[in-house]
């Protein structure tokens, strides 16, 4: 639902977020495709990558699963680590899921 249909249409996002003279993007809900950061890479897009919160935006939260967590963290830079375009990882996105700190 919430991934481009075509490589041309995921493309033609992050060349309107240049266009509209943007130099940076803020990916904080969800871990995308290596299309995605291919492209970012290509057209010069750096790319703030947030780690996912398990608890978004939901009531009474439940403490994390810090293992998972680590787990999925660990998994998401480790799939990512050679895309230029990530100049930022963020572990907690504004606090949601925070432990140990």
């Amino acid at each position: 639902m919430y991934t481009a249909p075509t490589d041309e249409a995921l493309r033609y996002d992050l060349e309107m977020t240049k266009k509209l003279d943007f130099n940076m993007t803020r990916k904080y809900i969800k871990v995308e495709t290596y299309r995605w950061y291919y492209w970012c890479d290509k057209l010069g897009l750096m790319v703030w990558l947030d780690m996912p919160s398990p608890n978004s935006y939901t009531a009474n939260n439940p403490e994390p699963n810090k293992e998972a967590f680590t787990n999925e963290m660990m998994r998401m830079v480790e799939t990512n680590w050679n895309s230029p375009g990530i100049v930022m990882w963020v572990i907690f996105n504004e606090g949601q899921a925070q432990h140990d700190t």
